[in-house]
């Protein structure tokens, strides 16, 4: 268990960028929004130095321009640090949008890196007012941008999507990657690692119980999702899965207390790559 982690308030979602530590967490201000349906604050995006985790004021905002009040990340940025996409609830730029359902959405948006910070966040075209994208993933040659949705049309209450980033930030549409990744449950939280390996959470595959975490790797035509099994899952919902390269990962759960919290997990096996429903 972290040191990032705090009472009675969630926090999960970590990945790591340069020296710092990002996550989500709703430990937010005392004038941030609150959610109606759990009474806590909604989630921001915050970063610390993995050399000081322990220190609360070296906590900080990852980004001021994420911030709206209401719900901020998961989030990605690329490996130049240029561009960030970021999920956030939808708002008439004040207030919580709700659509015709009366329903607020999810949506990714898109920062670039200007000589005075972010600019103003913009929503991708494949967002909707009726359904949610969410949790956005870089592929390890930031060509392809992978992330979740409720679309109509999908395999199950989540899926997983991918499109390809084209010059200028234009996007293709955005593709369905199927059932061997894709099951009637949810798919979600996902992140990809710098050997292409897809990391999600989902409670439809066969698992120890409520959400466990996969392996898919992306650039084998046999792969199929491998479950990472224990420590990394267990019977409570565990997800927010990201690799480093460095020889340890980070995962979020709630198997203490039903609390979410981020745990820092040692690999001491090797990441299962060669997941594959071949016979050869």
């Amino acid at each position: 268990s972290l040191p990032i982690n705090t009472p009675n308030e969630s926090t999960y979602g970590a990945f790591e960028i340069g020296d710092a530590l990002w996550y989500l967490s709703t430990a937010g201000d005392a004038d941030q929004q609150k959610q109606e349906w759990t009474g806590q604050r909604f989630t921001n995006l915050y970063k610390a130095p993995l050399a000081d985790l322990a220190n609360p004021s070296a906590v900080a905002f990852a980004e001021d321009a994420q911030a709206n009040g209401y719900l901020n990340g998961p989030a990605v940025v690329s490996k130049d640090g240029s561009t960030m996409y970021i999920t956030r609830a939808n708002t008439n730029g004040k207030f919580l949008k709700r659509n015709k359902a009366g329903r607020v959405t999810l949506k990714i948006y898109r920062l670039t890196k200007t000589e005075t910070g972010w600019s103003t966040p913009i929503a991708m075209p494949f967002s909707s007012d009726a359904y949610n994208t969410s949790h956005p993933a870089l592929s390890a040659d930031g060509a392809y941008l992978y992330f979740v949705s409720d679309k109509e049309g999908g395999k199950g209450s989540s899926d997983i999507y991918k499109c390809r980033i084209l010059e200028g930030y234009n996007v293709t549409e955005m593709v369905n990657l199927g059932t061997i990744v894709n099951t009637e449950a949810r798919e979600t939280f996902i992140s990809i690692d710098e050997n292409n390996i897809l990391y999600f959470a989902s409670d439809g595959h066969v698992g120890l119980g409520g959400l466990d975490v996969f392996a898919y790797a992306l650039n084998d035509p046999y792969a199929v999702p491998q479950n990472l099994g224990v420590p990394i899952n267990s019977p409570s919902d565990d997800f927010g899965f990201s690799n480093t390269v460095k020889g340890y990962g980070y995962v979020s759960s709630n198997r203490a207390a039903g609390q979410d919290k981020v745990y820092k997990a040692q690999q001491l096996t090797s990441v299962p790559v060669a997941c594959t429903n071949s016979l050869t």
